[in-house]
């Protein structure tokens, strides 16, 4: 420790002296005062316990909140509860704020009720909403009673509303090394300190403001999800870090990217998402039945993105399935192929197509959220060995994307040379039909004329002559065509 840091602990430490030496200089006055049986108004009459109270009030009164903090905290019990009535009512409420949540559960059970409510009526309104929800009863009418209609009945609300149960968030802990879920949530379970992830699902603004009240931070808004810019998505501050990524969201034949936004600060993971996925439903799975899966929110973290490639990594693997059937449809059975099934494959090409594209944005997104993971140095030397194997996997299936959309293409083409060549055929079927009753056409413009004028006048075999040459004229060109094999 250096000799700028040793100072304020020796500061402290000298301080913590001084009034430890005037509270036993005030009891040692008071048990002579006892011993002399002096009534109780004499005793507050006396000078010496007079100046011994004023020098008390005025040390306590000239330390800093957190070091005054420290200082009753170090103290025994009842020195506890005698260095408080010292104080007025404000430094008092802000002193309770400051100290330990272990010494603060201690005084809030040990203070004079009335005491004790008039200190928190100074205090601010979510505060004492979370202090109040570990106070005794006896200082909970106390604190009623000192304070006014409207502020007693907001507090009884906000209360009541640390009971009812939050549907859209997920509160995990660590028990004998799984990853458990907390039932029926409440907004007081969030202040446990024993929290290791928090998982919100399309919270409500209400909920929004609960986390950001508990862990004192400021979460992103929807719309900032939607920023595609790097320093959007990855960034640092006092919050923690920061991290937003795609995931794939697949339900049927509708896929979609879903921005996760991760906070990981002070040991705490905070997720938020507007879907269910289906990663976060296999890692949840996992942490529960696998003891050391992980062992802190930096290994829920990795997990989960472990647990996103891998999912990438099968709706590739489903997507060379279907591609192969396809395949066979086209390569092998093109006689066989009609205008539907033609029409189906250039359809479930099309949703290939767009499912490869989403798997590798979510591919480049996510190495870009742990390239920004592994440079914030946040992680162990086990945990960064993991993450480097992760981006590993996602260069191999970022090279697979890569095949999958050259196969894409190339069915695609197939698929869209079988359509041509069938729209060929049907042209060539009107092209034939046209010259094969072109002939005919004529020879029945020529005899459909009227014959009184002409040279074969009231010949008794014209029809039948008309009738003759229009059926060779129709086969002559017929059975070229067929020997040519234009048929």
């Amino acid at each position: 420790m250096t000799p700028s840091e040793n100072q304020p602990q020796e500061s402290i430490e000298l301080h913590l002296e001084e009034v430890r030496r005037l509270l036993d200089r005030q009891r040692i006055v008071e048990d002579m005062v006892h011993k002399q049986d002096m009534p109780k108004h004499e005793l507050v009459e006396s000078l010496v316990h007079r100046q011994n109270l004023a020098e008390l009030q005025q040390k306590l009164a000239q330390l800093p909140l957190n070091e005054l903090s420290l200082i009753v905290q170090a103290l025994p019990k009842e020195e506890q509860l005698d260095a408080l009535e010292l104080l007025d009512d404000e430094r008092a409420g802000a002193m309770l704020c400051q100290i330990s949540a272990a010494a603060r559960e201690i005084l809030l059970t040990e203070m004079n009720p009335t005491q004790l409510a008039s200190a928190l009526a100074t205090v601010d309104q979510d505060r004492l909403v979370a202090m109040a929800s570990r106070m005794p009863q006896h200082a909970m009418d106390a604190i009623y009673t000192a304070l006014d209609d409207t502020r007693r009945q907001e507090l009884q609300d906000a209360l009541a509303h640390q009971h009812t149960p939050i549907t859209s968030l997920k509160a995990f802990v660590l028990n004998a090394g799984r990853l458990v879920q907390l039932q029926s949530l409440t907004p007081e379970d969030l202040l446990r300190p024993d929290i290791v992830w928090v998982d919100m699902v399309d919270p409500t603004d209400e909920e929004r403001e609960l986390v950001q009240r508990a862990f004192r931070m400021e979460l992103p808004e929807d719309e900032e999800l939607l920023d595609l810019e790097e320093s959007a998505r990855c960034y640092a501050d006092e919050h923690g870090l920061h991290i937003s990524s795609f995931f794939l969201h697949k339900e049927g034949e509708d896929s979609a990217n879903v921005t996760v936004s991760f906070v990981l600060n002070a040991g705490r993971l905070l997720s938020i998402r507007q879907e269910e996925l289906t990663v976060f439903r296999l890692f949840r799975l996992r942490a529960r039945v696998q003891p050391g899966f992980v062992s802190n929110a930096q290994d829920i973290l990795l997990s989960i993105y472990d647990a996103a490639v891998e999912y990438d990594a099968d709706m590739l693997e489903e997507v060379y399935t279907e591609l192969e059937s396809i395949s066979k449809s086209v390569l092998n059975r093109e006689e066989d192929m009609t205008d539907q099934l033609m029409a189906e494959a250039v359809n479930r090409l099309a949703i290939y197509e767009d499912i490869n594209g989403k798997v590798r944005l979510d591919l480049m997104d996510t190495r870009r959220a742990l390239s920004f993971l592994l440079r914030s140095r946040v992680l162990g030397a086990e945990q960064e060995a993991n993450l480097r194997e992760i981006l590993r996997d996602l260069e191999s299936l970022n090279n697979h994307t890569g095949f999958l959309f050259d196969k894409i293409n190339f069915l695609m083409d197939a698929v869209m040379g079988l359509i041509n060549l069938a729209q060929n055929k049907i042209i060539k079927i009107f092209s034939i039909a046209s010259v094969v009753l072109l002939p005919p056409t004529l020879v029945a413009s020529m005899y459909g004329m009227n014959f009184k004028n002409l040279p074969e006048l009231e010949w008794q075999y014209g029809y039948a002559w008309a009738i003759f040459l229009m059926i060779v004229s129709a086969i002559t060109p017929y059975v070229i065509f067929k020997r040519k094999g234009w048929l």
